[in-house]
């Protein structure tokens, strides 16, 4: 047997019981290959929830842990981790739950794991460099209107119809009051300018003009999407905003000026 046909069958005995094609290549020295293959498998599940619950504590607090376990080991057999290092690990579990049944009652819960791994994306990101607005200033018009800028590698834009801080905030202090569950428009950008995570509620007009940059608009078309939703904000301000959170990506690096 190849070593890459052997790593594939332990695979398969390990998240999905198939233990057959991987049992000659074992040895059960005073212990069967069945227990064996146990240890090793429980092993990886308990290991891998770990690693989870530590990124998803939040999630884990609105569920109970019984309940987080058993979801936790379902995703694990559907996406076992692609990459040795587990801080990157879960990356898709928020898609996972939108689509795991037995948490179809808690409508936000998706969300929440989608707010708690953009801090953990946020925290290990890789530095990049931030935009410097002065460059604008050695630019014409047309040149400056068609200029792409990106998010820095830290930032993540997030929407909700819940009040995903709020029922965070629960999570981690259960003697306060809870948290209205009632739909609500829930925009944030959440980033790591340096060393610290920063975040900062979004409107509308703000939210719509970062999908904009996220999707590869053009500076222009980025202020005419925002004007779109809200004809009374100063775009301006917002992009010297913008400037000042240190939020955009240098256009250097991993931009395009066009």
């Amino acid at each position: 047997m190849q070593l890459a046909e052997l790593q594939s069958h332990f695979k398969n005995a390990l998240l999905k019981s198939e233990d057959d094609a991987v049992a000659p290549a074992l040895r059960e020295d005073g212990l069967a290959k069945a227990r064996r293959l146990d240890v090793y498998r429980n092993n990886v599940f308990s290991n891998l929830s770990d690693a989870l619950a530590s990124t998803f504590p939040a999630v884990e607090a609105l569920v109970g842990e019984a309940f987080f376990r058993q979801m936790c080991r379902d995703y694990i057999r559907f996406a076992p981790p692609r990459v040795a290092c587990l801080i990157y690990y879960g990356d898709d579990f928020a898609a996972f739950i939108r689509s795991y049944a037995p948490a179809a009652s808690l409508p936000y819960l998706a969300d929440m794991a989608a707010y708690e791994w953009a801090y953990n994306h946020a925290y290990y990101a890789a530095d990049d460099q931030p935009f410097d607005p002065s460059v604008l200033e050695t630019m014409d018009d047309e040149v400056a209107d068609a200029l792409v800028l990106g998010l820095r590698d830290s930032a993540t834009v997030i929407a909700s119809d819940f009040a995903l801080d709020q029922i965070r905030r629960y999570t981690q202090h259960p003697d306060s009051e809870p948290p209205s569950m009632e739909r609500t428009s829930f925009r944030l950008l959440l980033w790591r300018p340096e060393r610290e995570i920063q975040w900062r509620e979004l409107s509308d007009a703000e939210f719509a003009s970062l999908q904009a940059i996220q999707n590869g608009k053009s500076l222009a078309d980025v202020i005419t999407v925002a004007m779109h939703h809200d004809p009374d904000m100063d775009a301006g301000v917002w992009l010297q905003t913008l400037f000042s959170l240190n939020v955009l990506r240098d256009h250097n690096n991993g931009g395009s000026d066009l």
